[in-house]
């Protein structure tokens, strides 16, 4: 879903099903965009797969982390 004026373009991208550990192939296009403000949700599914929070968090951090470059506030 594109969102767009003036001022600002919004991109919106869903991957239905996605676990969190299968994200970072996912993002890699986004991430190349330069994009100045990126925003992650993620790890529901893997709630409903009943993974355990802590992983999920670290996953999440993880992936994070490889999302972050010097002109993109995440």
């Amino acid at each position: 879903m594109w969102i767009e004026n003036n001022e600002t373009k919004v991109v919106v991208k869903s991957i239905n099903g996605a676990k969190t550990k299968c994200m970072k192939s996912y993002v890699i296009p986004t991430v190349e965009l330069d994009p100045k403000i990126l925003v992650l949700h993620c790890g529901t599914n893997d709630m409903k797969r009943k993974v355990e929070a802590n992983i999920i968090a670290n996953v999440i951090i993880d992936l994070a982390l490889s999302m972050k470059n010097h002109k993109t506030k995440l």
